[in-house]
């Protein structure tokens, strides 16, 4: 699998800047992706995104537009290509000004296409429920990130579980308080169209949420098929002769 390793960051101490906990990068043909969520009366837009802030000081590119959901929440998600190979560094965020809860899910990838990291992100779900779903159009082998923010008002969120990927990183009720949760992961393609999605679990009625989904493209060979080796006409007429 090219995920290779992640990181969580969360704050509900009315802060304008947050970093992740300290993960590593490694391998070849490398790629990072986030999600940057936080809530406010006044929700502000990210204002920078960087891998190692006080060392290479890698700026990451947004990549999917802040959402503003609920009143008092927004996400966006953002990416870097070839981040450098690093030993227990972290991404760090700033948003435009302080922030009463904000949160990072930070996951790297390798052996993904340099040139063409991703295929064309879909228009992120959005919606009232606790069962939320995205369908991403992919090829058989892309791997396909699906990125929750979710938000209620009474906070009474609790756990997020997934059936369609694999978790990476999430920030569940307990972390902040229950106004809001996200959850990151990943699953192979194995077709044209992949569906990511999350289940909320929450005291009662139902969050208010963004699904952000991307379908990132492996590079090539990095998941050569195997065949059987082609034997000659000989080769094979002779087992059939008895010979």
């Amino acid at each position: 699998m090219p995920w290779q390793s992640g990181a969580r960051g969360f704050s509900g101490g009315n802060v304008a800047s947050l970093s992740t906990a300290a993960f590593t990068i490694g391998g070849s043909d490398r790629y990072l992706e986030i999600e940057a969520y936080s809530g406010a009366g006044t929700p502000q837009n990210v204002s920078t995104a960087a891998w190692d802030a006080a060392g290479v000081n890698e700026a990451l590119s947004i990549v999917e537009a802040h959402v503003t959901f609920n009143t008092n929440f927004r996400a966006s998600k953002w990416a870097l290509v070839a981040p450098s190979a690093l030993t227990s560094k972290v991404v760090t965020v700033t948003w435009a000004s302080n922030q009463d809860e904000t949160m990072i899910l930070a996951d790297a990838y390798d052996t993904i296409d340099q040139a063409t990291p991703a295929r064309t992100r879909p228009t992120p779900a959005q919606g009232t429920g606790n069962t939320p779903s995205l369908s991403v159009t992919s090829v058989a082998g892309d791997i396909v990130v699906g990125s929750l923010a979710n938000s209620k008002n009474p906070g009474d969120l609790t756990t997020i579980a997934s059936s369609l990927v694999t978790i990476r990183e999430k920030v569940e009720g307990a972390d902040l308080g229950g106004y809001e949760t996200c959850a990151q992961g990943d699953v192979v393609a194995t077709g044209t169209s992949t569906s990511v999605g999350f289940t909320q679990s929450v005291a009662s009625g139902s969050g208010t949420y963004v699904l952000f989904g991307v379908a990132l493209i492996p590079a090539s060979g990095a998941s050569p098929t195997s065949f059987p080796p082609v034997r000659s006409i000989g080769q094979r007429i002779a087992p059939i002769l008895n010979f």
